[in-house]
């Protein structure tokens, strides 16, 4: 019978958990060291979504752009994502440039930081997630000498 006692924990415990690991929507990290370090690593370029918590049109994008799986998606493919609440991170979105929200940060490898501020509609966002990944070089193709 011991085990039925600890039953309501365990449950309450697993219940919790997924709530927790989902908080933050899929193709984004919360933490900002965790995704700087995994995109020098990958050499890929690091995006950081710059949110304020009572910003209308940043909700709006949270509801109406990265909740489309293509934008999750998109957020794989040569990209490290970050969501960084702009308000409880005064010092660095100054160090970024951030000027007011909703802000895209983009750095790139060897290339100076770029930052933009605006909401996009999904369409608008999956072409900037396209423009700034990093992309792996083209596999090189052996062309064949030719003698005329």
């Amino acid at each position: 019978m011991q085990p039925l006692q600890s039953l309501p924990v365990t449950l309450i415990a697993l219940l919790l958990l997924p709530a927790t690991a989902t908080a933050q929507q899929a193709g984004w990290f919360s933490d900002l060291r965790t995704a700087r370090e995994l995109a020098a690593q990958k050499k890929a370029t690091l995006l950081i979504h710059v949110y304020g918590p009572q910003c209308p049109p940043c909700r709006r994008m949270d509801r109406d752009v990265f909740s489309v799986p293509q934008v999750q998606a998109a957020l794989t493919r040569g990209i490290v994502a970050v969501k960084l609440n702009g308000d409880a991170n005064p010092s660095i979105i100054r160090e970024l440039g951030v000027r007011s929200y909703p802000a895209d940060v983009i750095i790139k490898p060897g290339a100076p930081i770029d930052v933009r501020h605006r909401a996009h509609s999904t369409t608008e966002y999956l072409a900037l997630l396209d423009s700034v990944a990093t992309h792996p070089p083209a596999p090189a193709t052996r062309v064949k000498n030719s003698i005329a």
